[in-house]
């Protein structure tokens, strides 16, 4: 039989059956949809990895039914009282959970933002609600469990006894959190390290579950322990990560149930059944592990998705999977009494409109200031000072494609994408909206993702025509054409440092587009670089190891570094493989242990005065620091060298690795700094 499958429009896509293909795509065991409904609950989980939350329930017709929002970071989940509660990248948001009656066709719950908390980026993982109805959150920075505070960013309410001060050094890892009866019982620490980042060298056995009223260890051993939770016979559940078990502990011990093909994290229990979140393998989890002998002795991948296990047999029930760009969750939470559910986004016309009132009768309802727009129609939002003044029409826009688009596109690009196609090709075919002529504006979109989704590369208006609704008109042309084309979505990377950034963020925002998030940090280099007193003093390598141009790889390695990024050791983003095609021979280099491949830096050629450092990797090792390090001065010495005045550097903000480095090492030394966000709408 083959198992259904659903493709998830986005919040503000088109209805089921009519999305085209999307960028996640749900598979699920036959019975999934009616274990569901047996059960009477609907199930939320996060992916902090792709900044979504989804919300999984049935439609009337017993078919799943899956919804999604996208919000900065989303971790910890929790629910009280029929409403949501979520932690974000440095917030703590409440949704208040409504009956969906007029306010959305189909849902019976719509979880609407009514409260936020400002934390600081204290890394919040799990999240529960007392039984006084206070929140509780894991703040894995500090190493404690805090609440929200008034005046300050949290208070503390708990640390484990083994960590003696309250400093933003995430010593043990402290991450999971388990209540019985509105009090805060156990929670899990993958350490018991009191120096900073302690944690990362006992990640194979260094694991503890601890009890939060004595304060004493009751299971050591644990690998990455993860999700504690209660079921109703007052028995502690723990997802023992790297290991790749769901066990229970009992007597000081872990007692393995389950085999998880896959990082588990996130667990709901749900009559008599646990409801596991898998993730695929990312940077540093698998390596050293467990889980990873495991699975390559059963011949098996990591999978992504929710895993249904009887907890009487620990037999697996049920099972949803994830395809696409999710590839890694956080949590899962069951919602009891929720058939299908729904959110309202932080931003949007919705929200905007939304208004609860409480009546005399003490019932509260919920209504929009003006009638909701029909699905599928089209309005023209009202222009702004600025577009007043330009004729209703405008002048008319041209639409082009391929060869023809990049010769027209001549002098009216920003960022010059004719430099750019110098050193990377663009892809085909590229679309393009001109106005005027000759052409005094332009917008580009190249295909993304197989042609499922595109983004704009370049969006120009001359100085003249500014300030008179021709961006506006260009972006609604190209997203027009691009809906034609069956194209789900379309994206948008922008840097803070580009003069126009505060504007086009606020007209994306006001034409749909969701709101920024950020990506990567940026900056731009010359020979002050050269300057800083870790790369003058930069260590030598260990006994046996040597750097040396990438260019003299073997085709063996070639072939064992392909193996290892098939194996999840090195993540897919540091491929050193990337547009191989235009990769820097000249300062591109490898490490090596022995005879061994044991790292690379991979550099690319922007123009002839640049060059782009585009990805580090070193495997685990007692000096890997050290490692990195050797390897960034002998690509710099080599770049300075050979008469190259400029490097840039972008780093992702979820390699808190490389961004505490980027920021205390390499930022006082540059040029420039910027910071890349990424921006995106569904076509409907």
């Amino acid at each position: 039989m083959t198992p259904p499958a659903h493709r998830v429009p986005a919040p503000e896509g088109p209805r089921a059956g009519e999305a085209p293909e999307a960028a996640v795509r749900l598979t699920y065991s036959p019975g999934f949809a009616g274990w569901l409904a047996a059960q009477g609950v609907s199930l939320a989980f996060s992916t902090y990895q792709t900044n979504r939350l989804f919300l999984v329930g049935v439609t009337a017709e017993g078919r799943v039914a899956a919804f999604e929002r996208l919000l900065d970071r989303p971790m910890g989940l929790a629910t009280s009282g029929g409403g949501l509660w979520l932690a974000t990248r440095n917030q703590i948001w409440r949704f208040e959970g409504l009956d969906g009656g007029d306010l959305s066709d189909g849902h019976d719950r719509v979880y609407v933002p009514s409260e936020c908390r400002f934390t600081g980026e204290v890394d919040a993982h799990d999240l529960a609600v007392d039984g006084e109805g206070r929140i509780l959150f894991v703040n894995t920075l500090y190493s404690c469990l805090a609440t929200t505070a008034a005046d300050d960013s949290f208070a503390p309410v708990w640390r484990p006894p083994f960590v003696s001060a309250l400093v933003p050094e995430d010593r043990c890892h402290l991450n999971g959190l388990a209540m019985a009866g509105g009090i805060p019982r156990f929670a899990t620490a993958v350490s018991r390290s009191d120096v900073a980042g302690g944690w990362r060298e006992r990640r194979r056995d260094g694991g503890v579950a601890i009890d939060l009223a004595s304060g004493e260890i009751v299971c050591r051993g644990l690998s990455m322990p993860h999700s504690p939770r209660i079921d109703t016979e007052g028995r502690l559940w723990v997802i023992d990560s790297g290991s790749g078990d769901l066990g229970s502990v009992d007597g000081g011990g872990f007692e393995p149930l389950a085999f998880l093909p896959g990082y588990g994290r996130g667990l709901a229990l749900v009559g008599g059944h646990a409801v596991v979140g898998l993730s695929k393998a990312r940077e540093r989890v698998f390596a050293g592990l467990a889980l990873q002998e495991r699975l390559e002795a059963k011949d098996a991948s990591a999978r992504c998705g929710l895993w249904v296990i009887d907890l009487a047999s620990g037999k697996l029930a049920h099972w949803l999977e994830i395809g696409g760009v999710v590839v890694e969750l956080y949590d899962v939470i069951a919602l009891p009494g929720v058939r299908q559910p729904m959110a309202l986004g932080l931003r949007g016309d919705e929200l905007r409109r939304l208004v609860l009132v409480e009546h005399g009768d003490g019932s509260r309802r919920a209504s929009w200031t003006a009638p909701r727009q029909a699905a599928g129609a089209v309005t023209e939002p009202v222009p702004d000072d600025a577009e007043r003044s330009a004729s209703p029409a405008g002048p008319s826009v041209e639409l082009l494609s391929g060869a023809e688009a990049v010769r027209r596109l001549a002098g009216i690009t920003f960022p010059d994408l004719a430099r750019r196609s110098a050193t990377r090709p663009l892809a085909e075919p590229l679309v393009a909206a001109l106005e005027g002529e000759p052409p005094a504006a332009a917008i580009v979109g190249e295909p993304q993702l197989g042609g499922r989704a595109a983004e704009v590369i370049s969006l120009f208006v001359r100085p003249e025509r500014r300030r008179r609704g021709s961006a506006r008109r260009l972006l609604r042309a190209l997203e027009g054409e691009l809906r034609r084309r069956s194209v789900s979505e379309i994206g948008a990377a922008l840097r803070t440092d580009w003069p126009a950034y505060p504007s086009v963020v606020a007209m994306l925002e006001s034409e749909g587009w969701l709101p920024p998030l950020r990506r990567r940090m940026g900056g731009r280099g010359d020979e002050r670089i050269l300057g800083a007193e870790w790369l003058r003093s930069a260590r030598r390598l260990p006994d046996g190891w040597s750097i040396g141009p990438w260019s003299s790889l073997s085709g063996p390695e070639r072939a064992e570094v392909a193996r290892r990024l098939e194996r999840g050791e090195a993540p897919a983003v540091l491929s050193p493989f990337q547009e191989e095609g235009r990769l820097e021979r000249l300062n591109s280099v490898v490490l090596r242990d022995g005879d061994r491949v044991a790292g690379w830096l991979v550099t690319h050629r922007m123009d002839p005065k640049t060059v782009q450092y585009t990805a580090l990797w070193v495997e685990p090792h007692p000096k890997r620091g050290v490692l990195g390090v050797a390897l960034l001065a002998e690509a710099f010495r080599r770049q300075h060298a050979a008469g190259v005045p400029y490097g840039t550097f972008l780093v992702d903000v979820e390699n808190r690795e490389m961004s505490r480095f980027f920021a205390r090492r390499l930022a006082p030394h540059l040029a420039s700094r910027w910071e890349v966000v990424w921006m995106r709408k569904p076509l409907g």
